[in-house]
């Protein structure tokens, strides 16, 4: 009977975690996050974020973030290539780390860490490793913008969904990427990791207000009929 009554009692109500994502329309559809751009640095730094990719016709951008048109980290999908990639322009020259994807269309959510330095810039999708390059440069200044689904010069807009967005002053090592991609379970909640300065759960269902759960507080906005879905990330593949 004990038994009985504490199952009785488990909540199955879902709590806000891990229940929706933002559509965007891959025409003008974007979130700003400009009040996270004190927050993370061009010198080092982590973007973690879950996206399913629908067919585009130019680019998509993910996240990116910009300080002028010679220094910015950007983290996009290069349809012409079909290549998932992080471009770091440090000083007016843009270094590259590229990976080869068939996520178009696909059906399935993808999970993407991209992390910078003015020496290292890494590409793991799905909890792989799969893309870097080594250099050495000069990132200069701090960043005036930060965006979600544009790259901050109001183009290259995300067709698609994303989720869990997190941004990181730290470079993530392989282990934190593997704690954060575990096979066929849902996305690894990131409040509370070291280093974490913003996050975008994503979840709030309604409205234009876009909470940052890093403890931070920078909140975005929605904007140009970016909705909620309930279309989620679970592991891809």
């Amino acid at each position: 009977m004990q038994s009985l009554k504490l199952a009785q009692s488990l909540s199955t109500t879902k709590t806000g975690y891990n229940i929706y994502s933002v559509d965007l329309d891959g025409v003008d559809a974007y979130i700003d996050i400009n009040e996270s751009k004190n927050t993370i640095s061009g010198q080092k730094g982590s973007c973690v974020v879950w996206f399913k990719l629908d067919n585009v016709n130019t680019s998509a951008t993910i996240w990116q973030a910009r300080v002028n048109s010679n220094n910015y980290v950007n983290v996009f999908y290069h349809n012409g290539t079909t290549q998932l990639r992080i471009a770091y322009r440090i000083g007016g020259s843009t270094k590259l780390a590229s990976h080869t994807v068939n996520f178009e269309n696909d059906g399935l959510f993808h999970n993407i860490v991209a992390t910078w330095t003015p020496t290292r810039i890494q590409l793991y999708i799905d909890g792989t490793l799969q893309a870097f390059n080594t250099f050495t440069g000069t990132f200069t200044g701090t960043f005036a913008n930060s965006f979600i689904g544009q790259n901050t010069l109001n183009g290259n807009y995300f067709h698609g969904k994303i989720a869990q967005l997190g941004l990181f002053k730290e470079v993530l090592i392989d282990s934190q990427v593997a704690n954060i991609y575990k096979t066929n379970q849902e996305p690894f909640d990131l409040t509370g990791m070291e280093h974490l300065v913003a996050y975008y759960k994503l979840d709030e269902g309604s409205g234009t207000v876009a909470l940052d759960s890093s403890g931070i507080e920078n909140n975005g906005t929605l904007n140009n009929n970016a909705t909620y879905s309930t279309d989620v990330p679970f592991k891809a593949g």
